[in-house]
């Protein structure tokens, strides 16, 4: 792994949901072609996640919680960051902090505003390939030509829905939380949808089938088929056309 000077506060911010809108799709940019910052970040979910699952509270020392404090403060003042140093001191803050709390702020959140952080975060990305010129990476109507496409890019199998109320536009390769994700793009009601097509870990554990209003007027639905789950995101009255489309039994069993 290279060296990297994004500081271990920003990453922490990411993973709590923290961060402005704009500064979240600067960071998953990042964590594009940044492995040091993909490995501190997924060490920073896992360790949230497992520990969420548990009450159990426990103090801290205070040495201890002074040596985090100085460490997490040396991260983000220079580049301190080599290999695994990241998800060490990732862990290690985490950790501590797991530990004085007794939980996690995923599980302080709730199920339900945990789900409002997922369905912006999709909200945002829709939006910010709307305003993309060049966003489709292949161009195509054919779901078997795009899921093709798609065969040597991501680890899981890509089924792309055909959906009668909305035009199939192409797709493209982007990421969540550093994870690989298929997007579907379709166009119904003069509007675009997108659908975003991944591997089930991309989300928190505790994500849930369903759908919500996020960003104002947007619609964000997560439906999870037997390999993979899909996350549709557009305009209520558009979403609203194709709903019932994407959660039919026929798609769900993909």
């Amino acid at each position: 792994m290279t060296r990297c000077n994004t500081p271990f506060d920003l990453l922490n911010a990411y993973v709590d949901g923290q961060l402005a809108p704009a500064e979240e799709l600067e960071l998953r940019r990042h964590l594009d072609i940044c492995e040091t910052c993909r490995s501190g970040v997924e060490t920073l979910l896992a360790l949230k996640n497992v520990v969420a699952g548990s009450a159990e509270t426990r103090p801290v020392p205070h040495t201890l919680r002074q040596r985090l404090g100085t460490l997490a403060e040396r991260s983000s003042g220079r580049s301190f960051v080599r290999g695994w140093g990241l998800a060490v001191v990732a862990a290690a803050l985490a950790a501590g902090l797991l530990l004085a709390l007794g939980v996690t702020r995923w599980r302080m959140l709730g199920r339900s505003a945990e789900a409002d952080v997922v369905a912006e975060a999709l909200v945002t990305d829709h939006v910010h390939f709307l305003a993309m010129p060049d966003a489709l990476e292949i161009a195509s109507r054919d779901p078997q030509q795009i899921a093709e496409w798609f065969r040597d890019k991501v680890a899981f199998p890509v089924r792309v829905p055909e959906l009668h109320g909305a035009d199939l536009l192409g797709a493209r390769l982007c990421s969540l939380w550093g994870h690989k994700v298929a997007l579907a793009v379709y166009e119904t009601q003069g509007k675009r949808l997108s659908v975003f097509i991944t591997d089930p870990s991309t989300f928190p554990s505790r994500s849930e089938a369903g759908c919500r209003t996020a960003l104002g007027d947007y619609r964000v639905c997560m439906i999870p088929t037997s390999s993979t789950v899909l996350a549709a995101v557009g305009e209520t009255a558009p979403m609203a056309a194709v709903q019932p489309e994407l959660e039919a039994p026929a798609t769900r069993r993909q």
